[in-house]
């Protein structure tokens, strides 16, 4: 049983591990994309991770305000209960 655990352990460690590349090879590539789009060096690295940062807030803040905006326009197409009691 000792063995089954530790071996199973052993595979999620792998597992883990195969993650944080795969994960910093997607970083490298967005990261090496971001130069070529911007037509910066290496050099200005920082600067490109703050351009990233300002496109992910503004990202967030988009696809709260549609979010936002679509419940607005779904409350706004229901019909009103109180309307069908007047005159009645």
């Amino acid at each position: 049983m000792n063995k089954r655990y530790e071996s199973k352990l052993e595979r999620l460690e792998k597992i883990k591990q195969q993650i944080k590349e795969e994960e910093k090879r997607i970083e490298q590539d967005i990261g090496k994309h971001a130069l070529k789009t911007f037509n910066l060096s290496y050099e200005d690295l920082e600067e490109v991770k703050s351009m990233i940062d300002e496109l992910y807030l503004i990202y967030e803040e988009r696809k709260k305000q549609n979010s936002d905006d679509e419940i607005e326009s779904n409350n706004y197409n229901q019909p009103s209960h109180n309307l069908n009691h007047m005159g009645g």
